[in-house]
This record gives structure tokens, C-alpha cells and sequence, in this order.
């Protein structure tokens, strides 16, 4: 893949983050499926919760990601995008920080067939769940420090990781918040002066 490619693959991807409305939108999602508690402790890193994990932790452990993206219109935001064979599996995996604190990951297996995307629920019902389960697509799975895996089918097939009360999540939806109503405003201010104006 050519710089501008690569470029334009992840400048894409960076447009599915872009408003901070897919932050919410998980929140939203969450109301309409099925909780199932495990009694496995959710960890994307060993010993450490999503508010203690740093942009240090993910170098340390993944070395220099494949790319780096700030979004211009939420600055303190700074996704890293790392590829990896997770067993025979090839992953695009997106390491997504606030102010330098991880608030949310994504595994992305972008060719799957339908015999593989089983094959990654078994393991995951296998490894979080007492019952097995077939199909992920209508439940998501908590542990009791409210750290969830919410697997996704819709564009693909990727597993999310984050924590919905964690402080870092929710400063990352205030922040978005107070930046969209600022954006909000300045372009009424805006439209009052033209309208004033003309």
C-alpha cells in the first residue's frame, strides 16, 4: 500500500470518529441488548483497567503503531493503529486515547467468513461466559468493574473494549459535547453576522 493510500485508508477510518457520535451511539446500543455478566475480568492490558492505561503502556507492549491519527476537530483525541496476527487471524487493532488515557479499543477482523467469525465467538464465549453462545450480535458482556466487550457485525466484524462510567469515557463524551456545542455556536454567530449583513 502506497503512502496516499495508507493515508486515505486511515483518514476514512478517522471519519467513522469524527463528531464523536460513535462514542455515543455505543451508550445508546448498549440500552438495546441483552447484558451478560461474566465473572472474567475484562482486561485489554494485564493488571490494568482503562483508566490506568496510557499511551506508554500500548508502546510498550505493541512497540511504534502502524499509524498515528489526531482528529483536528477533537484534538485531545489521538487514535493508534496497530496490525497484528492474533492467532491465524489478521487484526487491525485501534488503541483510542484522551488526553494520553485509553478510553476505548477495537479488533478488527476485516475478512472473515462466516466459519471464522463462529470460530471467534466460540473463544470468546469460551473465555468470558459460562454458557456458550452462537451468535454475539444481539448481547453485549460486562464484568463487575463494568468493563465491556461488545462484539459488532454490522460493517465486518470487530470486538470493542471499553468502559461506558469510566471516568476517561466519560470525560471523552463531555469534552465532545462542549466542542460541539462551541462548534454549534460559533456557526450561529456566524449566520446572525451574514444575516445582519445582507
Amino acid at each position: 500500500m502506497n503512502d496516499y493510500s495508507r493515508d486515505y485508508y486511515y483518514e476514512e477510518i478517522l471519519d467513522k470518529y469524527s463528531n464523536g457520535q460513535f462514542y455515543k451511539n455505543l451508550n445508546e446500543k448498549l440500552g438495546n441488548l441483552s447484558k451478560k455478566r461474566t465473572t472474567v475480568d475484562i482486561k485489554v492490558f494485564e493488571n490494568k483497567n482503562f483508566d490506568g492505561v496510557f499511551m506508554k503502556n500500548v508502546f510498550r507492549q505493541y512497540g511504534k503503531s502502524n499509524y498515528k491519527v489526531k482528529n483536528e476537530d477533537f484534538p485531545a483525541i489521538c487514535i493508534l493503529f496497530y496490525k497484528r496476527r492474533i492467532g491465524k487471524y489478521k487484526v487491525k487493532m485501534e488503541f483510542h486515547f484522551y488526553n494520553n488515557k485509553l478510553f476505548f479499543v477495537s479488533y478488527n477482523f476485516p475478512y472473515v467468513s462466516d466459519e471464522s467469525y463462529y470460530e471467534v465467538v466460540r473463544v470468546i464465549t469460551d473465555k468470558y461466559l459460562e454458557d456458550s453462545c452462537r451468535d454475539l450480535s444481539d448481547i453485549y458482556i460486562i464484568d463487575r468493574n463494568n468493563n465491556i466487550i461488545l462484539p459488532d457485525n454490522v460493517f465486518g466484524f470487530s470486538v470493542y473494549y471499553f468502559r461506558p462510567d469510566g471516568n476517561t469515557f466519560n470525560s471523552v463524551l463531555k469534552y465532545m459535547d462542549a466542542l460541539i456545542a462551541k462548534n454549534r455556536l460559533r456557526g450561529e454567530m456566524s449566520r446572525k453576522v451574514l444575516y445582519d449583513r445582507l
